[in-house]
């Protein structure tokens, strides 16, 4: 037989000196990555997180100082104020998105929803002192 023919007949399998197939064991194995991340890469990601938390405060001053800088031009001022304001207040709800949730809560707004929940960890007289003083 040829070399040729022994390379491409040659079954898979484990190499000359290789100990094992190199897959790992089953069970749990903590230097394994849960969801694709590894122990290491969580704590990577745990410090520049607590690292960019130091700075949140400074940025928020930057950017209220830039939208009351009238030297800045206005496209800056406005994507500052857009900036503390998404952060802020929060960004508003596409249409369509607000149209499913009153759809799938039978006919309810969201502040509908919200309201009620609110409501329903109250006391008898935590309601009481509501409908009282209205």
């Amino acid at each position: 037989m040829s070399a040729v023919a022994e390379i491409i007949n040659k079954k898979p399998g484990l190499k000359p000196g290789q100990k094992h197939a190199g897959s790992f064991a089953v069970g749990y194995d903590p230097r394994r990555g849960v969801n694709g991340s590894s122990p290491a890469r969580r704590n990577l990601l745990e410090e520049v997180s607590q690292a960019a938390a130091l700075h949140v405060a400074d940025g928020i001053v930057f950017l209220a100082e830039t939208f009351r800088d009238v030297e800045q031009p206005m496209k800056f001022r406005i994507q500052a104020v857009s900036e503390l304001l998404s952060r802020g207040v929060g960004t508003p709800v596409s249409m369509q998105i607000h149209k499913q949730i009153v759809e799938s809560a039978g006919g309810k707004s969201p502040l509908d929803i919200a309201q009620a929940a609110s409501t329903a960890s109250l006391s008898e007289e935590e309601l009481q002192e509501i409908v009282h003083a209205h």
